[in-house]
């Protein structure tokens, strides 16, 4: 069967099989690297949580709580330290089956800076993928793009999480 064929068989199937409809937590690590006015304000580890509560069967509300302390990067001949946490809300559209699906969606977020003491409205993008490891064990893979100054946010997370 050649690719066209196999692609139009393939791709209906993901729009009308449905995601998941139990709620999903998850613990999750990766890399932030945190903009500014100024341009990037430094890269860190970033730790965090999420919870996905789905509210129609492609529909689901997707709420991110992610923290990161920048390395320090010279910027405009200052040096930046901040602890950066981002809380970031979005309505995501999933596709996919209960075993793995696809997911990408948007909303506003907050932004808060310990280091400034600021905070911040922010508008957000997220898009990833999650599947089951085993039985109700999920693993998750995202990109985050928050905006709030003149250059984004970009966090890169892989997660683990339970499916209740």
């Amino acid at each position: 069967m050649n690719r066209k064929a196999l692609s139009l068989l393939v791709l209906p199937a993901l729009t009308w099989a449905q995601p998941p409809v139990r709620p999903e937590v998850y613990g999750h690590a990766g890399f932030l690297r945190a903009g500014g006015d100024e341009g990037a304000l430094g890269t860190g580890p970033a730790f965090g949580g999420a919870l996905m509560v789905p509210f129609r069967p492609k529909l689901a509300l997707d709420v991110d709580v992610t923290s990161a302390k920048t390395i320090d990067e010279p910027v405009g001949g200052q040096r930046y330290r901040l602890r950066r946490t981002l809380l970031s809300p979005a309505v995501v559209w999933r596709t996919g089956s209960i075993r793995g699906y696809f997911f990408a969606g948007g909303g506003f977020g907050g932004q808060f800076d310990s280091g400034a003491g600021e905070s911040k409205t922010t508008l957000l993008f997220k898009a990833g993928g999650a599947g089951v490891i085993r039985g109700r064990l999920l693993w998750r893979a995202g990109l985050l793009w928050s905006h709030a100054y003149v250059l984004p946010n970009i966090s890169l997370i892989g997660s683990v999480g339970y499916r209740l």
